[in-house]
């Protein structure tokens, strides 16, 4: 999947976290699996998915920061769920999903 040089700053920062978590490219929360919206498919108008937010997986409230390695794809319902926590704080059940699990 290449990037368009066509989208925000915010979409392309989004697309470039999208192609280095999901290998069919497909926009999905990081925690849930739902599918989101694609940033880049905004001007079509809402498609009735949840619309993405970028997550700060250490929250910058927490000493975190803005790059794309302390970043996530995230639902908005999720986001808001997991605040300004640590995974390692959040009720059990909770992940991150990643590219082995696919595997196993």
């Amino acid at each position: 999947m290449a990037v368009s040089k066509r989208l925000t700053p915010k979409a392309r920062q989004m697309a470039l976290i999208v192609q280095r978590d999901e290998a069919d490219g497909v926009w999905r929360c990081r925690y849930c699996r739902v599918e989101v919206m694609p940033l880049d498919q905004e001007q079509l108008g809402w498609d009735g998915r949840p619309y993405p937010e970028r997550d700060h997986v250490i929250p910058r409230s927490r000493g975190g920061n803005g790059t794309l390695a302390n970043s996530a794809v995230a639902c908005q319902g999720c986001n808001v769920r997991k605040a300004d926590r640590l995974l390692s704080e959040l009720p059990h059940g909770w992940s991150m999903w990643r590219q082995s699990e696919a595997a196993a």
